[in-house]
């Protein structure tokens, strides 16, 4: 595979920033195709389908995000085992991925489509709103089973040191989605309908790109039709990784979606002044998110080499590299947040609520820096439990709670919610801080598994 980054032996900046470049463009053109594609909805329809779709989108990004949090598991386990050379282990899994989150994906799917109308009046939409908001879930939901089935190759070809392809896939699906969205929203003003199915019919191709990618190139370990099977000793193993990491993304948005439903009872210009603003503030993540991964993949395979102090130089590069780009994008955030808002509405009310929204959540993003990188250490050396239970507790405990007291016992200004964000945050790094020293996740999670089990 010649995309492939040797990140056992190749120099660490190097091999870092060959390895996590495309997963930065990964992160920047959903940033770019995201904005663009509200950019056109809000120039073809009015507040109530920006609501609705921002509301819709929000729903989808607790699932989306949740399965790639899920399928990352898989591909740890990958990581670990090729650090380790046991090669046939990492076929069962590879070959067990495909048929358990397969399955996965479709039960997903079925029960997304099921509550659709109970999630949109959770989700507080009102009017036309509500009838742009269930049909654009109700389309999406069909579009589940191929976001697991392209996240279930990306994380593969990842945990090989192939980030590229992956990237590529969804620059071909991003493409789509735009083009589609300017014909179904703004020729055929078909609304938030449109939008849905731009968006699947895009999730089809970035599947279908990844799929016949396989067959032509196939992985650097040789895979046979036989070795697509069900294991319930891979799965159980797969799902011991993934889940607590499928259980913390899909909390943490899940606690955003919330918020976002406590803010449509202020009205639907505050609902589309949080839906812009968080699509903005979207660039000051894209570095965490790509290091993230990045350092996930490399704490992984050197942790199953025993190379600890190699983990710790990619560490404090990822620190160093992704904090300098996240404080760049906090500081335009903050001082350019106005004219950013008016790119999507003229509508005074909704820039300054987007406005206010923005420099708030640019502050969780400066937080944020130290987090994703030792959650990245945590979750590479299989300790995802820790990871989980840090990120599920600061928001059950800290953001929600805080949410519910500003609306309904201080009833302040909805733009106080966001501050929620970033207070829940400080107390994750401090979770954080403290689980580093004390040291436990050098010690990585593969060892206590009886590895030859796989294979019986």
């Amino acid at each position: 595979m010649a995309n492939k980054v040797d990140l056992l032996n190749e120099k660490i900046y190097p091999s870092l920033l060959r390895f996590v470049t495309p997963l930065l463009l990964m992160w920047l053109q959903t940033s770019v195709f995201g904005l663009v594609d509200l950019l056109i909805i809000s120039n073809y329809t009015d507040t109530f389908a920006i609501d609705a779709v921002a509301g819709g989108i929000s729903v989808m990004n607790v699932i989306t995000y949740t399965i790639a949090a899920l399928t990352t598991g898989g591909g740890i386990l990958i990581g670990q085992y090729l650090g380790a050379k046991k090669h046939e282990q990492v076929k069962k899994i590879i070959g067990n991925m495909f048929v358990l989150f397969g399955v996965i994906g479709i039960v997903i799917a079925a029960i997304t489509a099921s509550l659709s109308g109970v999630i949109v009046s959770w989700l507080n939409l009102e009017g036309q709103a509500k009838v742009d908001g269930f049909n654009y879930l109700i389309i999406t939901a069909i579009g589940i089973p191929f976001i697991m089935g392209f996240n279930i190759i990306a994380s593969q070809l990842r945990a090989f040191g192939n980030s590229r392809s992956p990237f590529l896939f969804l620059v071909l699906a991003a493409s789509v989605n735009i083009a589609l969205d300017l014909v179904f929203v703004g020729l055929l003003e078909m609304r938030a309908t449109g939008a849905a199915l731009a968006s699947i019919i895009s999730q089809v191709c970035s599947f279908s790109a990844a799929l016949i990618y396989l067959r032509v190139r196939n992985f650097p370990i040789s895979l046979s039709r036989s070795d697509i099977r069900f294991s319930g000793k891979c799965s159980k193993m797969t799902l011991r990784t993934g889940l607590p990491l499928a259980l913390q993304d899909g909390v943490v948005l899940l606690s955003f979606t919330v918020i976002m439903a406590l803010i449509n009872l202020y009205g639907p210009e505050a609902g589309s002044g949080f839906g812009i603003g968080e699509k903005i503030t979207f660039f000051c993540f894209v570095p965490l998110n790509a290091f993230s991964a990045a350092l996930t993949a490399t704490t992984a395979q050197n942790l199953g080499a025993n190379q600890l102090e190699r983990t710790k130089q990619y560490a404090k590069a990822g620190l160093l590299m992704h904090g300098v780009l996240v404080s760049v994008a906090v500081i335009i955030c903050e001082i350019f947040a106005p004219q950013l808002a008016a790119l999507f509405t003229s509508d005074a009310s909704i820039i300054n609520y987007a406005t206010s929204f923005i420099r708030i959540i640019a502050i969780d993003a400066f937080i944020c820096i130290f987090i994703y990188v030792l959650n990245a250490l945590f979750m590479g050396s299989g300790h995802t439990t820790f990871s989980m239970m840090q990120n599920v507790l600061s928001t059950v405990l800290i953001r929600l709670p805080l949410a519910l007291v500003f609306v309904f016992a201080l009833e302040t200004q909805v733009t106080v919610l966001a501050f929620a964000y970033p207070i829940a945050s400080i107390f994750s790094l401090i979770a954080c801080l403290i689980y580093f020293k004390i040291g436990r996740w050098k010690i990585i999670r593969q060892e206590k598994v009886h590895i030859p089990d796989i294979l019986s």
